[in-house]
């Protein structure tokens, strides 16, 4: 049986049983997918999330400009508030992410039981693109992975996609929305002091992939 509403003095002495019985409940009552910073900052603390980053290259320009994304203020976002980023985020648990068929050598499909196993970046690609650059932007080439790897930053801790893909300004749009256009090796070379540390490294390679696909 949960426990009754706690008190702030309740909650200062509970012990991690008691507070897991207080926070349960409310935790049920959340929607999936998106969370009030206020509640996923320290959901993030706790757990290793999945997050998928889009290096992004304006199209006709061979890959020598770059479009970097600008963090809002976070007062819980003790890295990274207000510095500018490739674009990217968690990949949402609500997120129809196209499946794949599992087959054996022998051509049979496998029983996975219900649940469903997709390679899918695109899907999330476009909803963080249409986000961070507030639909000025629209995707013109194929979304392509770039690595796989785990980032841990004090109590942080993702599961960490990168990728790379072309943009062009989106029908009615006159200019980029929430981005900055940079010289793609002016940016490599000479990163903004306000670049979240290390994305430099990631341009770098989406333009290695860039030229290696011409």
């Amino acid at each position: 049986m949960p426990l009754p509403k706690p008190t702030s003095e309740q909650l200062n002495a509970a012990s991690a049983e008691e507070l897991a019985e207080y926070a349960g409940p409310a935790l049920e009552r959340l929607p999936r997918g998106f969370l009030h910073p206020a509640v996923f900052m320290p959901i993030r603390e706790r757990i290793r999330a999945s997050t998928l980053d889009v290096v992004t290259f304006l199209s006709g320009t061979k890959g020598e400009r770059v479009l970097v994304g600008q963090r809002g203020v976070q007062p819980g976002d003790r890295w990274w508030s207000g510095m500018q980023n490739i674009a990217g985020s968690v990949i949402l648990p609500t997120e129809e992410l196209e499946p794949i068929e599992v087959r054996m050598s022998d051509g049979r499909l496998v029983d996975l039981g219900g649940a469903r196993i997709s390679h899918d970046i695109t899907t999330p690609a476009d909803r963080i693109l249409n986000k961070e650059f507030g639909g000025s932007v629209k995707r013109v080439a194929p979304v392509k992975e770039l690595m796989r790897y785990w980032i841990d930053v004090e109590n942080i801790s993702e599961n960490k996609i990168s990728s790379w893909t072309e943009v062009a300004l989106a029908p009615g749009n006159d200019e980029i929305i929430g981005g900055v256009l940079y010289d793609t090796q002016d940016i490599i070379d000479r990163p903004p002091e306000n670049l979240v540390h290390g994305h430099e490294y990631f341009i770098e390679l989406g333009l290695c992939a860039l030229r290696a696909a011409q």
